[in-house]
């Protein structure tokens, strides 16, 4: 698998890290598949490092049939994903990502969101006695409802909202008496109404995990060669690099970056000590 937070991220942003896929197609998730997920490259750009996170596109995932693997055994089966699955375990949520009622969306970073962290720190806070902060942290990898890629993305091909619809007005004849195939002693008679067109519902532009508000910014990349438009999804401080995991209890998405508690306003040090 390839490849939530108004506030500071962990991984600072002036050495976020890039992805480049081994090769161009994305293999489709399923339990059994998993293991086989190509590997990631990963390189660094210091100096124009934002500008390349927001013009990567998201990454939409080979969905394939419906699964009836929940998020916990999809992320704990992917080899890309072993560090959020130690920190699930470590917070004690395993079941947070694995109920079967209610659908849910799942951020889920990736190993290589771990690997600009100080691993020291990263290991103090699987401890048992940083249990609570690890949780807020997870928590806040689980929104509220099914959100889907379309969902954050939705729009015209030409990015424009759609506009409501305009009344329309209808004339016509009405009583009189027909003579000879004419309706003689009508009168005209009119009326406006509004198309029964359905609106387009407009992009989503936040989410809530945790009860907490996560701002949702989507970047607009321009198809070469009139080449469809990409699009760069971040949600809160991470950005989405492959979206719509099908699992039994929603859909999974992956993200570069693990968020900062933003509950306690703390980073990673003023948890867990440098």
């Amino acid at each position: 698998m390839r490849k939530i937070i108004p506030t500071l991220a962990l991984a600072s942003l002036s050495l976020p890290l890039i992805s480049v896929a081994a090769n161009a197609q994305t293999a489709p998730l399923a339990p059994a598949a998993v293991t086989s997920t190509p590997a990631l490259a990963r390189i660094v750009f210091p100096s124009n490092a934002v500008f390349q996170r927001f013009a990567r596109s998201t990454e939409l995932a080979n969905s394939g049939p419906s699964t009836t693997a929940t998020a916990w055994e999809t992320i704990s089966n992917d080899a890309s994903l072993s560090e959020f699955a130690s920190l699930v375990k470590a917070a004690g949520l395993e079941s947070l990502f694995s109920g079967a009622g209610a659908q849910s969306t799942y951020f889920a970073p990736t190993n290589d969101a771990f690997n600009v962290l100080d691993p020291l720190q990263l290991a103090r806070l699987k401890e048992p006695r940083f249990k609570a902060q690890a949780a807020t942290i997870v928590r806040q990898l689980v929104a509220t409802g099914r959100v889907s890629f379309s969902d954050f993305t939705r729009r015209l091909p030409t990015g424009l909202k759609v506009s409501a619809p305009v009344p329309v007005q209808s004339c016509g004849l009405s009583g009189g008496t027909f003579l000879n195939g004419l309706q003689i002693g009508a009168s005209l008679m009119c009326f406006s109404y509004i198309p029964d067109v359905p609106l387009a519902p407009l992009p989503v532009d936040s989410v809530t995990a945790d009860g907490v508000t996560l701002a949702v910014r989507t970047a607009v990349i321009p198809g070469v060669n009139f080449a469809p438009n990409h699009f760069r999804v971040g949600v809160g401080g991470a950005m989405l690099e492959t979206a719509d995991y099908p699992v039994k209890n929603g859909l999974l998405h992956t993200v570069d970056t693990l968020p900062s508690p933003v509950k306690l306003g703390q980073s990673l040090s003023d948890i867990v000590g440098r």
